[in-house]
């Protein structure tokens, strides 16, 4: 009986050659993303257009890495050194990181934050996957015939410049202050939404989200209107997922936003805010305010 029971638990065992093997599948995913400066053990991001959530993954990854070559002492960064180490501001990583930790795959110590190295294959894994549901979707949409585009002059793009009042402006049909917005949002040359809503599925999340972002662009570059690809990067960079189905899902909400495709024979998409998704925008910002006030609460009295 003792025999028997000891070579069933046997299975559970792992050679070191098990090891190795796990330990080189994840150096071969991770080559494609990452790489380290053998001086310093600096993490190079090899795609600079990845989304913040996917560039601070990729850099924690990296640190531990690198932490296992012996290049560095630690691999957990705090958030200000997350943010020295991909160029932007601590707003704008604050909100990818919390959630991050909220869902188990970072770890937050003394306010420094670390990748659980358990989780690496299946963030890898989830980029990879993205990568080719992306090209599916660009097969998909790619037509027959030969359609002739029209060339873009340099001088014809034009940026978008943010409206003077338009932050004041949101915060009074919010009914807030005008300092209490800088708490979810990063305004700057672009609008960062630092706070991910609450959804019973990651349908709503992307409904909620999707308002909100549509709302403050409204008002702060006063444009109703987005690009799918920068409402997509949006979306990524607060935590939220499965953006494959977003068409679908906000589709079945047409009377908050329309989903608007270009002339004939191009790929380019966005998506409208209408009047009654503005309003709706305004009740989720209020709404999120009071949640994040109620997390800082309650963090306080840990």
């Amino acid at each position: 009986m003792e025999d028997k029971k000891k070579e069933i638990l046997k299975e559970l065992i792992i050679s070191e050659e098990d090891t190795i093997k796990k330990l080189r599948l994840l150096v071969e995913k991770s080559k494609k993303y990452i790489g380290i400066n053998e001086k310093d053990g600096k993490i190079i991001i090899k795609n600079p257009n990845f989304s913040n959530r996917k560039k601070i993954l990729l850099l924690l990854i990296g640190r531990y890495f690198s932490k296992e070559l012996g290049l560095i002492k630690k691999d957990s960064l705090t958030l200000r050194e997350i943010s020295k180490e991909l160029g932007t501001k601590v707003t704008t990583v604050s909100g990818p990181v919390g959630d991050l930790v909220k869902v188990g795959i970072l770890k937050k110590e003394n306010a420094e934050y670390k990748i659980l190295h358990y989780r690496i294959e299946e963030v890898l894994n989830n980029i990879e996957n993205e990568k080719e549901n992306k090209k599916t979707v660009s097969k998909k949409i790619k037509t027959t015939k030969k359609t002739k585009m029209p060339k873009i002059l340099p001088q014809e793009i034009k940026k978008l410049t943010p409206i003077k009042e338009g932050i004041k402006d949101l915060a009074e049909k919010v009914g807030v202050d005008e300092e209490d917005l800088y708490k979810i949002f990063d305004f700057d040359e672009k609008i960062h939404l630092l706070v991910q809503p609450k959804g019973k599925n990651e349908g709503e999340k992307q409904l909620k989200a999707s308002l909100i972002i549509l709302t403050a662009y409204n008002h702060y570059f006063n444009k109703r209107e987005i690009s799918s690809s920068d409402l997509i990067r949006m979306l990524e960079d607060v935590g939220i997922g499965s953006l494959v189905n977003l068409s679908t899902n906000l589709k079945e909400h047409r009377d908050l936003i329309i989903h608007k495709k270009d002339k004939r024979g191009s790929t380019k998409t966005s998506y409208r805010i209408t009047i009654p998704g503005l309003h709706g925008g305004y009740l989720l910002i209020k709404e999120l305010l009071k949640n994040k006030e109620s997390e800082n609460k309650e963090e306080n009295l840990r």
